[in-house]
């Protein structure tokens, strides 16, 4: 395949697997024949079966009305007298009404299907013929996959790396690019990963939606193996919703709900949750954090274990809540390692079933730990051993204003989010006047969980 990075492909439910599917503004085209639902039949640059190659990149069709604003666009190639194999070559140019040439030679062939424009009906399709920095959009859904990757119908599978500013990238919208909404992938097998990232880097996903087709048990989200990028995706009712191997994968504004065995695990350094939540899961933790990992601004509410779960060195997390986690293993915050190069900051737990701070493995090695961080109703007594604990407040009311609700801002009750305003850490930055006045737990700028997800989000210092 020589298409060029410049390659955007587009995916529909209502598309098909054998129409053109892609275009590349690059070229100078003006017209997208692959941002409509079907092949192009009528007008100018029609669909045919009269395609004739020559063994070069020359393409004739005496039906085909070729004009200028055909460039750009991908078409599909397929049988005719030299059977050749189905293919998507880019238009580079057009002759005359008569005569387009093509990215690549293809073998002789007279009497060819040749589709033009026209979205592709599935993701996986779109994955067979991707190369590095391509862009694809796919609309709605639900797009049910199966467990063999990057075929017609099939489970997606990036194997090709991005090129440093150009990511590989999948995005999803409902109406019309850019909208915001998702594409649904849902699962139609068993012990599969409804995404797969093999390589090494630059691969990103925008608004896409993980969940099952039906009963399945044993179904992870994402599977990265590589460095990734996932922005306001979200996960429902998987095993693991999203699960990085190796490399590092970067989760910003995600959601999970109802996970069986974890949340989010992000396994190595440099990976980071920011402006996650995760709830309702039914056993494991709502986040796992491994070496090296943080969450920054995320929430665990109401899971039935762990809220947060750091089982590794050099990890830990920044302005987050664990409110209201359930179960025997229903600790708010669970540092379980034996040696604690953990860092805790601004973080908030409430009414957590055991612990809202368990230093589980009373570990032998303590490195500035714990700052300014909230905590009101264990269930259990917080056990933070040796830890170095700097400016913990022991809160006496519920410090969100309505967790059930969705909004975990802090109330003003006083001993409750009264007492986590302007509390956080660091109160100045050294070598500066500047006053941080930031919070313990969320900002006041966060009104609900939709909002805290959305265009509300907010960092760095609060005035």
């Amino acid at each position: 395949m020589v298409l060029p990075a410049t390659t955007v492909w587009e995916v529909r439910l209502a598309g098909n697997d054998t129409n053109g599917g892609a275009f590349d503004s690059a070229v100078g085209g003006s017209t997208d024949y692959s941002q409509q639902d079907t092949k192009n039949t009528t007008g100018s640059n029609i669909s045919t079966t009269d395609a004739v190659a020559n063994g070069t990149t020359t393409i004739t069709s005496a039906t085909g009305a070729f004009t200028s604003v055909l460039a750009g666009n991908v078409i599909y190639l397929s049988g005719g007298s030299g059977s050749i194999a189905a293919q998507w070559r880019k238009v580079v140019s057009v002759t005359n009404a008569t005569t387009i040439v093509i990215d690549a030679t293809i073998a002789a062939s007279t009497g060819m299907t040749m589709n033009i424009g026209g979205a592709l009906a599935s993701p996986g399709m779109a994955m067979a013929s991707v190369v590095a920095s391509n862009w694809v959009y796919v609309k709605g859904g639900p797009y049910v996959c199966s467990a063999t990757a990057n075929v017609s119908g099939g489970k997606i599978q990036w194997t090709v790396n991005g090129t440093g500013p150009a990511p590989n990238r999948m995005i999803g919208y409902t109406t019309t690019r850019g909208d915001g909404g998702y594409a649904t992938l849902q699962a139609g097998a068993n012990s599969m990963s409804i995404l797969q990232h093999n390589v090494g880097a630059f691969t990103q996903w925008d608004n896409i939606a993980l969940a099952l087709s039906g009963a399945q048990t044993t179904v992870t989200g994402i599977t990265a193996a590589g460095n990734g990028y996932m922005n306001n995706c979200k996960f429902t009712g998987l095993a693991t919703s999203a699960n990085c191997t190796t490399g590092a994968l970067v989760l910003f504004r995600c959601q999970s709900f109802n996970h069986t065995s974890v949340g989010l695990a992000l396994v190595n350094q440099g990976s980071i949750a920011f402006g996650c939540y995760v709830t309702g899961g039914t056993a494991g933790s709502g986040y796992q954090l491994s070496a090296g990992a943080y969450c920054v601004d995320c929430i665990a509410y109401n899971n039935a274990g762990n809220g947060f779960q750091i089982a590794g060195i050099m990890a830990g997390c920044i302005n987050c809540i664990s409110y209201g986690n359930t179960g025997a293993s229903g600790d708010g915050f669970r540092l379980n390692n034996t040696v604690g190069l953990w860092t805790l900051m601004n973080c908030i737990g409430v009414n957590n079933a055991q612990k809202n701070f368990n230093d589980n493995n009373a570990p032998t090695v303590q490195i500035l730990s714990v700052f300014n961080c909230a905590g009101y109703n264990p269930g259990v007594a917080d056990t933070l051993g040796a830890l170095a604990k700097t400016g913990f407040v022991t809160l006496t009311a519920d410090p969100c204003k309505n967790a059930a609700g969705g909004d975990f801002s802090p109330s003003s009750t006083a001993g409750g989010g009264a007492a986590c305003r302007g509390a956080g850490y660091p109160v100045t930055i050294p070598g500066i006047s500047t006053n941080d006045f930031r919070n313990i737990g969320m900002q006041d700028l966060v009104n609900n969980v939709s909002a805290y997800l959305g265009a509300n989000m907010r960092g760095g210092f609060i005035n």
